[in-house]
């Protein structure tokens, strides 16, 4: 790519270039050696200090702040009150409750607000007929040429 390609630096006449001798070259050489492995001998040191302080300090601290978060919160749950709101069919009354049975030959209740056959108000079947649009939802038919392997 164009753009990533580095552009050598300038180069001045007035300023000849040295070649540096070879005692030059060993002394960087050296110094860039020992700086790499004081980097590498840090690193060491620092994993080693992290191994050592992890499973002594560090994870016994973080499941103690953990076991108090969840007693605090086990807490609150404990202390708040039970606010929660009863559904209507839970709310009425116990004798207006219609007992069925199942196939299974189970109790069933029914309540009955929920088995009213008065359409909803404001909707009647002739706007509910007239909603469901035939091309909205045309009829499907699997097209097996695109999926057949015949020639």
């Amino acid at each position: 790519m164009l753009f990533l390609k580095r552009t050598p630096p300038p180069v001045f006449a007035s300023a000849p270039y040295t070649v540096p001798d070879a005692e030059t070259l060993r002394q960087q050489a050296l110094q860039r050696g020992w700086r790499r492995s004081q980097r590498v001998a840090q690193r060491r040191l620092a994993l080693r200090w992290l191994l050592w302080a992890l499973p002594r300090y560090v994870l016994p601290a973080a499941a103690l702040l953990g076991a108090v978060f969840g007693l605090y919160l086990l807490y609150q749950h404990a202390t708040k009150p039970n606010t929660t709101q009863t559904p209507p069919a839970a709310a009425t009354p116990a004798s207006k409750l219609i007992t069925a049975a199942t196939a299974d030959g189970l109790p069933l209740r029914l309540s009955p607000q929920l088995q009213t056959t008065q359409p909803v108000q404001g909707t009647t079947a002739d706007a509910l007929g007239s909603a469901i649009d035939p091309v909205a939802n045309p009829i499907l038919k699997p097209d097996n040429s695109l999926n057949s392997k015949e020639p």
